[in-house]
């Protein structure tokens, strides 16, 4: 990167914050917007958080510029960056209301330990459209660690720290350490997502199990062997019994393996071909015990749920903006 692009990058990253601030009417999320962030605020206390921020963040930038350590340890690094700037959102409330749920199935496995758990998932125990994977773990936890948010935070901060690893891992597979190390901190580089990971949701952990099964998958399409084969089939039957929003997800998993068969078909066709076999017996197992309560929800996912989707009123634009990045998108 030239002197000329490298003063560029740096200002369009400096000033994204400030552009968002100016344009922060166009947020329309129901959850967080960013309007409600400065409510209160005269424009001078707006200007003492966002200069100062602004500064620190170019202060950090060119020390990290100086010090070569992330280049040399990428993994520690991202894993360290990521978890200390989750874990200073472990503040904020349980403001989502799906939450109320996925605690009330966590209790009951609590309570009433793992096999009434799964013989009275969708009986007793309301599960409504979700599934049952991460409620599960959130019992577990309670009912080994303790009933405390702090050991939920720590969990789906790992997960988030876990799946930035997993994206410098991909990228320096698919192409090089160079790339990987970018594509993790990019991962970082979304402020919306940080104020998901302390909730006791299943979205960041379905985010991880989701890179954790094509990160699994590319190593079978690499070196094959039936430990990675075996492993690569439990992380997408837990991806996929996470939020049944992964399955269309994961037919990336079909993309990478017409990427790979061309190297050598035969091969990659047969490994392709044993993950799919083991996750569709799994699949086909949870189904098969669980058939009248999966059937159920998906009636309410295509029925229901689709109906209220369409009227949903966040723009494009606000996602875009405030949802991602828009500078790195």
């Amino acid at each position: 990167m030239s002197k000329k692009e490298s003063i560029t990058v740096s200002l369009l990253t400096i000033l994204t914050p400030l552009a968002l601030y100016l344009l922060r009417s166009a947020d329309t999320n129901f959850t967080l917007r960013w309007p409600w962030l400065f409510e209160g605020l005269s424009s001078a206390g707006i200007l003492l958080i966002l200069v100062p921020g602004i500064i620190l963040i170019t202060i950090l930038a060119w020390a990290l510029s100086k010090n070569r350590y992330f280049e040399r340890y990428p993994v520690t690094f991202l894993f360290t960056v990521s978890f200390v700037s989750a874990a200073v959102f472990w503040v904020e409330p349980q403001f989502n209301i799906d939450t109320s749920r996925y605690f009330i199935q966590a209790k009951h496995l609590e309570l009433y330990g793992i096999r009434y758990f799964f013989s009275e998932w969708g009986r007793e125990i309301t599960a409504w459209t979700d599934s049952p994977v991460l409620p599960f773990i959130y019992g577990l936890i309670f009912r080994f660690a303790g009933e405390r948010i702090i050991y939920i935070e720590i969990f789906t901060t790992l997960l988030f720290s876990l799946t930035v690893v997993l994206t410098y891992l991909t990228g320096k597979t698919l192409w090089d350490e160079k790339t990987g190390l970018y594509g993790g901190l990019f991962l970082l580089g979304i402020p919306y997502l940080f104020t998901q990971v302390p909730l006791m949701m299943v979205d960041v952990p379905t985010m991880f199990f989701l890179t954790l099964s094509i990160f699994s998958f590319i190593k079978v399409m690499e070196q094959g062997g039936t430990r990675r084969i075996i492993f690569s089939s439990i992380a997408i039957f837990l991806a996929m019994f996470s939020k049944y929003s992964t399955w269309p997800m994961l037919s990336v998993l079909a993309v990478i393996l017409v990427v790979y068969q061309k190297r050598n078909p035969k091969k990659m066709v047969l490994r392709a071909a044993a993950v799919a076999l083991i996750t569709a017996l799994l699949t086909a197992l949870a189904v098969a015990l669980k058939y009248n309560v999966i059937s159920e929800q998906f009636g309410i996912l295509t029925g229901y749920q689709v109906t209220v989707l369409d009227e949903w009123t966040e723009t494009f634009t606000s996602a875009f903006l405030f949802q991602t990045h828009p500078f790195i998108t």
